[in-house]
């Protein structure tokens, strides 16, 4: 498993972006209900305040959705998105791969593999098993969604509509086909030993982010905004993949 591009990719701010994502979504439909409720009492000054506060959260998903594809798009080699959920589940892929390579490079060390000895039961014997089962269960994943994009050749075999639906319902169905991997038991002792490991920070901060990878999610009712809004700005306004942080 590897990047399949030579950009950095930044998987701290990506999962940053994504739980930001996760709260918006769900920030910005409470005000699109206190609006419609409000304009349905006649409460119209209460109305206006919800509607300013619907487009500030807009405003945010927004910004974060195209902070996401910046970060993502060039980096997984899966073509264009079609879908603010579709971005979400390549971008949690991506964070898992990440972290995935690093601690391959850090137990790349011999002191290092002998020190994580204890992180390992079951099917997994070593790092590079922990790293073909994720390979394995992507491939499974991506094959869920994959077959109805606008661009595959099931999804152009059919009409529109129900190419559509069929997309966002196989999303959906993989976007928790993704969370539940953290209920596979083999899975969770690797993940709990790597959390433990409080003072080794490296190895900690690649759990943590693997961990929650895994947890992250994007309400997909809510989530369904047009790609028109979301679509990437223009190159000269887009924003940067690797954005600069705050001391």
């Amino acid at each position: 498993m590897r990047l399949m591009r030579s950009m950095k990719f930044q998987s701290g701010v990506v999962l940053e972006t994504l739980q930001g994502l996760e709260q918006q979504l769900a920030a910005h439909r409470s005000h699109l209900a206190q609006m419609a409720s409000s304009l349905s009492g006649g409460l119209y000054a209460a109305a206006l305040e919800a509607a300013d506060k619907l487009r500030d959260a807009l405003g945010l998903v927004v910004a974060m959705y195209q902070r996401l594809h910046a970060n993502v798009v060039p980096a997984d080699d899966l073509g264009e998105v079609e879908s603010i959920d579709e971005l979400a589940l390549r971008a949690r892929r991506m964070v898992i791969v990440t972290q995935l390579s690093r601690l391959r490079d850090v137990l790349a060390d011999p002191a290092a593999e002998d020190r994580a000895y204890g992180w390992f039961v079951g099917r997994f014997e070593g790092i590079d098993d922990v790293t073909a089962y994720f390979d394995e269960q992507f491939s499974k994943i991506n094959g869920i969604w994959m077959q109805y994009r606008h661009s595959h050749a099931l999804g152009t075999g059919m009409s529109t509509n129900d190419r559509v639906t069929l997309y966002h319902a196989a999303v959906r169905v993989a976007q928790q086909a993704l969370a539940d991997l953290k209920d596979d038991p083999d899975l969770a002792y690797f993940r709990r030993a790597g959390i433990a490991m409080t003072n080794w920070p490296e190895v900690h901060t690649a759990f943590r982010e693997i961990d929650a990878a895994l947890a992250v999610q994007i309400d997909m009712e809510s989530g369904r905004l047009p790609l028109a809004l979301l679509a990437p700005l223009s190159p000269s306004r887009a924003p940067e993949a690797t954005p600069h942080r705050e001391p």
